[in-house]
């Protein structure tokens, strides 16, 4: 059985056991699975495999059913200065419209539990049971939910039991751990999702439980992503996100969450399938399924936290050179590496930070291999190292960050690149950076 597999069923075995305590053997045992998973970065199209900081996260649970299809999505940050997606299409009710199978899917598992539409991991915004820059994860099962810091499955904030009810509600029984409510004190939400299924809203009808209420009414976004031990939200609908794991200035040491460090707009027709501590990343749709491949997708966008020029002393060495880490610095060491063809530098401003960018290609006569892989290593990160096969290209953006340097790649195939970059610009343009 694969570690994956195992992870699963320990994790939906776990949910049936809320409402209050997870057993500590069972926590261990989803940690225990996770931290045995190999986490590899895909970096420009050929796989540089690294152990990466563990996020601790729930990763794989709902990573089983992904639903794909047109919709938009809303999620106000509870405390937070930003949304993450669009407005939700909406009944006149205020309650966001949901599809007529999921409307059959309600009515058949009424008596058994809860919607298996909604029986998924999803990620929201920071709650007052939570640090601060850490986002929630909303864990739902079939008679249960809980509440935990997106990156830390041992400590949940809030435990409840649920049984399915009519007209699109849930009733929610109990609390535990930090938000507990009195045993007598039963809550009833209206839950519905978008057209597309990658968002849920909670409502409150009625909860004599203000912590409760606080902590579950919102809107809350599927984690569908391809990467079994990564928390990325896969698929996304047209609109403005955030991120939750990536952290600018401390992307490996002293890492903690920083929910909102990235907030990029996109629109329909793309996907996040990569957000780590010192790391995230966008790709569009039809190069969604190649997230997990052998040689990663070949259209992307890439941000990576402290990168460096690779040394070019001996071919993929993985060491930074010695040289600056300011952008310019930076450029300046990518023309002495073999077979890595750098364009002219231009000034560029995204965020109100000026930086430089450069184009780059590789000239597959002058480049000196990583043993048999035809490669040009160029970049170097904490966890991530980028290189660029013949035939592809790279439009490296790099942006000042207090002492470092933030590295935003897009790359394509030589042959559409100019048509991707030019669809890619305006989601980089769009970018804030904290």
């Amino acid at each position: 059985m694969s570690v994956n597999r195992d992870f699963d069923d320990i994790a939906r075995a776990w949910l049936d056991l809320m409402p209050d305590d997870a057993p500590e053997r069972l926590i261990a045992d989803v940690l225990q699975a996770v931290e045995a998973v190999p986490q590899s970065r895909r970096r420009i199209g050929w796989p540089i495999q690294r152990m990466t900081h563990m996020k601790s996260s729930f990763l794989a649970i709902g990573a089983a059913a992904v639903v794909v299809v047109a919709g938009a999505v809303a999620l106000a940050r509870p405390g937070g200065p930003a949304p993450i997606g669009a407005t939700p299409t909406t009944t006149p009710s205020g309650v966001a419209t949901s599809t007529p199978a999921a409307s059959a899917d309600r009515a058949a598992s009424a008596a058994a539990g809860l919607p298996t539409a909604i029986q998924h991991v999803w990620l929201g915004g920071n709650n007052s049971f939570l640090s601060a820059g850490t986002g929630a994860a909303l864990v739902v099962g079939s008679g249960s939910i809980a509440i935990t810091a997106a990156n830390d499955v041992r400590l949940p904030v809030l435990t409840a039991t649920t049984a399915s009810l009519a007209a699109d509600q849930i009733q929610v029984v109990g609390s535990g751990a930090s938000a507990r409510c009195d045993a007598s004190q039963t809550g009833v939400y209206a839950w519905s999702l978008t057209p597309s299924g990658r968002a849920l809203t909670l409502r409150a009808v009625n909860d004599p439980c203000a912590a409760r209420l606080a902590a579950l009414s919102s809107t809350w976004l599927l984690v569908a992503c391809q990467e079994p031990t990564d928390n990325c939200l896969g698929p996304i609908d047209a609109g403005t996100y955030v991120s939750q794991f990536v952290n600018f200035r401390h992307p490996t040491t002293g890492w903690t969450p920083n929910l909102g460090a990235i907030t990029y707009t996109v629109p329909d027709g793309w996907a996040n399938t990569g957000d780590w501590p010192d790391h995230f990343e966008l790709v569009p749709m039809a190069s969604f399924g190649q997230a997990t491949g052998p040689n990663g997708p070949d259209h992307l966008i890439d941000i990576t936290a402290d990168v460096r020029a690779e040394s070019a002393a001996t071919p993929c060495s993985g060491k930074p050179a010695t040289a600056g880490t300011t952008p310019a610095a930076i450029i300046a060491s990518l023309r002495t590496i073999p077979g890595l063809v750098v364009g002219p530098a231009t000034s560029i401003t995204i965020d109100g930070k000026t930086g430089r960018s450069v184009d780059l290609t590789v000239d597959p006569a002058k480049l000196r291999p990583c043993g048999s892989d035809q490669v040009v290593e160029f970049l170097v990160g904490h966890t991530t190292m980028s290189g660029l096969l013949s035939g592809s290209s790279d439009r490296l953006i790099l942006l000042p960050m207090e002492s470092s340097t933030v590295a935003i790649e897009i790359v394509a195939p030589t042959t559409d690149f100019d048509a991707f970059a030019a669809s890619a610009m305006p989601i980089v343009n769009s970018l804030k950076l904290h």
